[in-house]
């Protein structure tokens, strides 16, 4: 098998079991992964088995394993790119909302907003406004928001969250949803995260 066939099986692979398996689930998975990446890397690695005791498939070579890596990488870059496209600085958000930049830093700080550091600035998603709320946001975004605070999700994660479509939310992101009044459905699939 080319390395390429390789890559594009362990990438697909990847992105099945991210939209299928529990956080905990992956957080073995990945643990397991790297630790056979690293015993492939060693002096030892040709002493490894050729078969993967979790899925019976023969192992990467090191060099398949070595460009999977940098294509991870360079996806996850991707994918921030693309999630903070559409987002506002904060004084975007104080202008739009008619408050004040501190006002926004208490919003986000009492998580009532979604904001994401990049380049040591907050950026938030324009998706979470509404100008029809006297808030100024989405209805229910704050308790979305408090339901989040106690999961293994960083801010960034919980963005990627928020635009991930969900089975449970009729192949809906949890944001579509809010926008449709379903705060109710949200609110239980904001439970599931980080479930076992």
């Amino acid at each position: 098998m080319s390395a390429l066939r390789e890559l594009d099986r362990l990438l697909a692979a990847d992105r099945i079991a991210a939209g299928k398996l529990p956080e905990r689930e992956l957080r073995t998975l990945r643990e397991e992964t790297e630790r056979l990446a690293a015993a492939l890397e060693s002096p030892a690695g040709d002493l490894l088995p050729a078969v993967s005791s979790l899925t019976g498939e023969r192992m990467p070579t090191p060099v398949a394993v070595a460009i999977a890596r940098r294509a991870n990488l360079r996806h996850s870059f991707e994918l921030r790119r693309a999630v903070l496209a559409d987002t506002l600085s904060v004084g975007e958000v104080a202008e739009t909302l008619g408050i004040g930049r501190q006002s926004v830093h208490d919003r986000i700080r009492h998580r009532t907003l979604l904001a994401v550091k990049d380049h040591d600035r907050f950026r938030l998603p324009a998706w979470q406004f509404d100008a029809a709320q006297p808030s100024g946001t989405l209805v229910g975004l704050a308790q979305v928001l408090g339901e989040l605070r106690d999961r293994p999700l960083n801010p960034f994660a919980q963005l990627v969250w928020f635009t991930t479509p969900k089975r449970s939310l009729r192949d809906r992101a949890p944001f579509d949803a809010l926008a449709a009044g379903d705060l109710a459905d949200v609110l239980a699939e904001a439970r599931t995260v980080g479930a076992a």
